[in-house]
């Protein structure tokens, strides 16, 4: 309920929503009209936008990689259970597999279970699309996400996305 409230309240406290699809949306309508009276839900709904697919129009063309590439394109906090990955990361090269780990966002992060082959995130949007834009997956254990952009950044320049349900 916490997480929910949070989300709740910092709509309403919100200028603009922002919802990567349709279905977003109306879950988003569904979760928030049993807290909410119809008032603020057409309140709400009147600041609601959906903006498919990321952020932006200028999505770079994806470029050829010699080895298979996965994306940790997230925070190191615990709630998105870096040691997971990291354990499924350790088990697919004891099996044999051979890729590499790049990283997005390292500066002020605990990459105590991450290790990155790689840092590829950029302060300029348009770089660190391009920095991404190779054939990848972007993998997340996270326990949950309300509006996850850097997978809808992946998404934008065609990675594969595992992710549990909570994503």
């Amino acid at each position: 309920f916490n997480r929910q409230w949070m989300q709740v309240g910092g709509s309403i406290a919100a200028e603009q929503v922002v919802c990567n699809s349709e279905h977003t949306k109306n879950m988003m309508v569904e979760a928030f009209g049993e807290l909410l009276n119809s008032k603020q839900m057409e309140e709400l709904e009147t600041k609601t936008a959906v903006v498919r697919f990321g952020l932006t129009d200028k999505v770079p063309t994806t470029q050829k990689y010699d080895k298979p590439v996965v994306v940790y394109n997230h925070r190191t906090e615990n709630y998105k259970q870096p040691q997971k990955t990291a354990q499924c990361f350790a088990l697919l090269r004891e099996e044999g597999f051979e890729f590499e780990v790049w990283a997005t966002q390292y500066a002020h992060q605990n990459f105590k279970h991450i290790m990155p082959d790689k840092v590829v995130g950029h302060p300029e949007y348009a770089t660190y699309l391009e920095n991404i834009a190779v054939p990848a997956i972007n993998t997340i254990n996270s326990v949950h996400e309300t509006f996850c952009i850097s997978i809808l950044d992946s998404m934008s320049v065609g990675h594969v996305i595992v992710a549990p349900k909570g994503v």
